[in-house]
């Protein structure tokens, strides 16, 4: 009376799952951007961080970091340079800031160096440290190659317009 009729197919069914943050992943070309990087809050890291995607930091770097986007949270601690595109601050940081768009937000205690092209400070945020407006603060610089004259004499490690630099 209560029992169910039995399909035709009795092989296993498997599920098909989507990938729940597909659509936050894809950046709208099609190609799916880099997942978030999250250093938690019982982690400490000592040296620098590079990420095509975002990094959020909720526990201590001693170190430089490039990314499109960092977020320092509440409990996070960072020593060091920030390059990005987007930075906001909710935690604690010492060392540089270059990015386009930077935001301290209520409760961070901040002492850097800013370059940005835009800058927002919240109330009750604790801010020490010099501000500069740019209009390209993030522009990075290819490294330098060497001369084919400096690559050709041995011992010469660095060329710069003024002098070469010789190891003994």
């Amino acid at each position: 009376m209560f029992t169910k009729p039995k399909s035709a197919d009795s092989t296993p069914k498997t599920l098909s799952m989507a990938l729940p943050n597909a659509q936050k992943l894809s950046n709208g070309k099609g190609m799916m951007q880099a997942a978030p990087t999250i250093i938690s809050s019982d982690m400490t890291i000592d040296g620098s961080i590079s990420s095509q995607g975002e990094v959020q930091v909720d526990g201590h770097v001693k170190g430089n970091i490039i990314a499109q986007k960092i977020v320092i949270g509440k409990t996070g601690y960072i020593e060091g340079e920030l390059k990005a595109k987007t930075v906001t601050i909710r935690g604690r940081l010492i060392g540089t800031i270059k990015a386009e768009m930077v935001e301290i937000e209520t409760g961070a205690n901040v002492s850097s160096d800013i370059l940005h092209t835009s800058f927002t400070i919240q109330a009750n945020a604790i801010f020490t440290g010099k501000v500069t407006h740019s209009k390209e603060p993030v522009k990075f610089e290819p490294a330098k190659s060497l001369t084919k004259e400096a690559a050709a004499k041995p011992g010469i490690k660095s060329v710069s317009t003024s002098s070469a630099k010789t190891v003994p």
